[in-house]
Order: structure tokens, then sequence, then C-alpha cells
């Protein structure tokens, strides 16, 4: 396995440079230094990160993000994302469809910061619940206030609840709205959350799925998510067919070596 794994990487790096793509490096070192930061400063922190990833250098974890750029480029070239034929999508969505049902929500999550008492935090909330009753838009109100992964990145969108780990109050008052209802501030350990409502999808009650009461949104994240496995199962079946017509030489392990004996 690992002297395939190694075969894999090899052939992505020929079948690159046969396509001329260009390897973005500064992107790869941009990872590097993240990773390096989130495991601190402090002794062997960025070793023993490495480790626990099942590496023994930089250089392996620099080699491993390279082949991760350069595949994502040819599976891109080769294999482009193709939208699943309507028929497909149709079977895809009701046969995944109810593992969602529930409601969908966006947030803002306000955290605690030094120096901001809990009652001004408080107020603060129920200033941009006010905004967003009054028709603010969320995304715009969550890029500004949200300072979380998923804020602005996002514009607050936190998917559909089945999807999520969500504390206990912030389920509570989500189960509590309809779409486009927005909560009273939800107070946690993160801080405070105000929850937008802005979508439902209920099953009926003998749990059948029909394709045209599935809300458009949930069926967008459907298709979606089928175009990305179509897209992967024609990448896998075009490496495997690099390495299937790639000429492998094994070398016998040399003598002589401590590691060999």
């Amino acid at each position: 396995q690992i002297i395939m794994a190694m075969v894999q990487d090899i052939v992505i790096r020929q079948a690159a440079a046969a396509e001329g793509l260009v390897l973005d490096s500064a992107n790869v070192e941009v990872q590097i230094s993240q990773a390096r930061a989130e495991a601190g400063e402090e002794g062997n922190a960025w070793a023993e990160r490495l480790r626990q990833w099942g590496l023994s250098s930089e250089d392996e974890y620099r080699d491993r993000l390279e082949v991760r750029d350069l595949a994502a480029q040819l599976r891109n070239l080769k294999t482009p994302p193709v939208a699943p034929a309507e028929d497909e999508l149709r079977a895809y969505v009701e046969a995944n469809a109810a593992r969602y049902a529930g409601r969908r929500s966006s947030r803002i999550l306000l955290l605690r910061t030094v120096g901001m008492s809990e009652e001004d935090l408080l107020a603060h909330a129920l200033n941009i619940r006010d905004q967003l009753r009054w028709g603010a838009d969320l995304g715009t109100v969550a890029a500004e206030y949200t300072r979380t992964t998923n804020g602005s990145t996002m514009n607050g969108d936190m998917g559909w609840d089945a999807m999520n780990s969500s504390s206990p109050e912030y389920q509570a008052a989500l189960n509590g709205l309809w779409p486009g209802e927005v909560s009273e501030p939800v107070v946690s350990e993160a801080g405070v959350t105000i929850i937008k409502c802005t979508d439902i999808y209920v099953l009926p009650e003998d749990g059948m799925v029909v394709y045209e009461w599935v809300p458009e949104g949930l069926r967008q994240m459907l298709s979606d998510q089928m175009a990305v496995q179509m897209q992967e199962n024609s990448y896998r079946s075009y490496i495997d067919g690099l390495i299937r017509n790639a000429v492998v030489v094994i070398e016998p392990m040399p003598a002589g070596l401590p590691y060999a004996e």
C-alpha cells in the first residue's frame, strides 16, 4: 500500500507536468506556515504534530501538499464537474433527502472579548436581532460581526441542522423558529448567538420523499453533492488508468542498510 501510494504520487506529478500545470508553491508555503502556527512554537510542538500525521519531516508534509495541489488541478482539467441528469438527480434526492429533514439556519456569533461586559454583549446582540427583524441582510451583518470560521466566509449559513452538532441551546432556539424568523439572543459558553431560520423540510407522516416537495435549497445541495461524487469517481478512474498504463519498476531493498537488516 505504501509503495502504491508513492506510485500514485509520482504518476500525478508526471501527468501534471505533461499537461503543463504549474504548482502553486506560494499557497503550499502558506498552508505550512498556518499549520506550524496552529501547532504552536513551544518545544518540539511542530515535530510532534508531524508525527501525529504519520510524517517524519516538514519536507514530507510539503511533498504531500504539492501532490494535493497538482491533483486538484488535474481533477478540474481532466474530469471537470458535470451536472447530474434530471432522472439521476431525482433518484438521488428521493434516496437521500430524508437525512436532512428539519430546519436550515444562519447565525451570527458574538464572542466574548476582554473589556466587554455581559450586559454590553447582550445589548449588542439585541441590536443585531432588531436589524435582522427590520429586514437587514444576514450575510452582510454576519460578515461584519461574526468572528468565527463560518461567519464571513459562509455568510453565517449553518446549513441543515442534521448536518451540524449544535449546542442544546442553539437547537432548542432553532426548533422554535419558522423560515424567516429570528431568535432571541442565545447565550452559551462561546458567546451570544442570533439565529435565523432560513428553510424547513418536513417529511410526510409516511416518511416518503417526493422530489417536488423537497425545498429547492436542499435539492441544490444534493445536486452539488452528487456532482462532486461523480467528479471524484471519474478522477479516480482516470488516475487508476494512468497507473495501469505506467511502467512501474520496484527495485529490491539494497543490501547492507541498517534499516534493511
